[in-house]
């Protein structure tokens, strides 16, 4: 089996030519080719196209009289457009409330030790 594939831009098209070599014996193996052989082919070779097929045929080396050149054309995918993120927000600055309340809500001083060895907590420095 010879195969050829074409990726014309112009167009926006891709085309895939197959030939099918002769069978000598009647032992020789049988090979068809449908639309959905030529669609794996491209997939695995990579090509970004529609499914949509625009020429197809069916190829056979079972008899002499079956064909045995056939091109396959599909139109190419569509690129999409880039999408467009949207414009992040700026950082909110804290309020001044919230900004008052992270102040104050600091723990509360400890005083010095007093005589029984005990923490005492500083009423001046807590409102």
């Amino acid at each position: 089996m010879q195969k050829e594939i074409k990726v014309d831009n112009k167009n926006n098209t891709v085309s895939v030519s197959v030939k099918l070599n002769k069978r000598k014996l009647a032992t020789s193996p049988i090979t068809t080719l449908k639309t959905r052989d030529i669609v794996k082919i491209l997939a695995e070779e990579g090509h970004k196209f529609s499914k949509t097929c625009i020429e197809e045929c069916t190829l056979s080396n079972e008899t002499a009289n079956s064909p045995h050149k056939g091109i396959w054309v599909f139109p190419l995918a569509k690129k999409e457009a880039k999408k467009q993120k949207p414009p992040q927000k700026k950082a909110e600055k804290a309020k001044p409330r919230q900004q008052e309340a992270a102040k104050t809500s600091q723990p509360p001083v400890f005083a010095n030790k007093s005589s029984d060895s005990k923490k005492s907590i500083d009423i001046s420095a807590t409102k």
